[in-house]
């Protein structure tokens, strides 16, 4: 298991801590078409996606004095159990061309969108609340997987204390899952690899699913590819 010291696949969020149940990232492509469809910019899009998914834990805080002296002699804590989730909802864009060149990087966020508008991410846990601010640390490789550090503020809104800007952290194994394209126009595998040779480099790739679907103006397909050497 990858590591950098401590416990690895944590989160932790103001004073609670979480296990995490499972760390993904990947990349996303739309074409033109599709991109005009999702009302987004209307031209080839492509962007990285990181999403971590934290076991049910309970979300427990300290009562002040005044609350315990509420409390009667039976009366139990009221605590909740959730699952948080940490994830970004639009994605990112890195000049990469390889999905490996990724190692070393560090993101940053100041504040909830950088300079090219791009969020810091969502955090849920009652709701899904916008990331305040932020830093993603891809510190090594080991195949398809990655040790990553990403911390920073959120927004919970559960009470004074888990309100705007709690600080949060995570570290531990993110895998890589792949690259997926959707097409609304582009319809072969080899307009698809020209066409993303801006983006990254699909020779590095495998095709593990293909499949199209009808739309009101013909045919929409997807295709999904995995490393063909994660290894290297």
């Amino acid at each position: 298991m990858l590591s950098c010291g401590g416990k690895i696949n944590m989160f932790k969020l103001g004073k609670l801590t979480f296990d995490v149940e499972n760390a993904t990232f990947g990349g996303s492509f739309m074409d033109s078409a599709m991109s005009r469809r999702m009302q987004s910019t209307g031209k080839e899009e492509f962007h990285w996606f990181i999403e971590i998914d934290m076991k049910a834990g309970d979300f427990v805080t300290e009562l002040d004095e005044e609350e315990l002296k509420d409390l009667e002699d039976d009366e139990e804590i009221f605590y909740e159990s959730v699952s948080p989730r940490l994830y970004h909802n639009n994605g990112f864009i890195v000049n990469i061309k390889s999905w490996k060149d990724i190692e070393g990087l560090s993101l940053k966020w100041d504040s909830q969108y950088n300079a090219n508008g791009e969020e810091a991410g969502t955090l849920y846990v009652f709701e899904h609340e916008d990331v305040t601010s932020g830093t993603i640390k891809f510190l090594k490789r080991n195949a398809n997987k990655f040790l990553v550090q990403w911390t920073g503020n959120a927004n919970v809104y559960w009470n004074d204390e888990y309100g705007e800007d709690v600080p949060f952290s995570f570290e531990g194994e993110v895998e890589f899952s792949g690259v997926s394209a959707y097409c609304d126009e582009i319809s072969t595998l080899d307009e698809l690899k020209i066409v993303m040779t801006d983006f990254i480099n699909l020779d590095e790739y495998k095709c593990i699913f293909n499949d199209t679907h009808k739309i009101e103006t013909g045919i929409s397909r997807v295709w999904r590819f995995f490393p063909q050497n994660i290894d290297k």
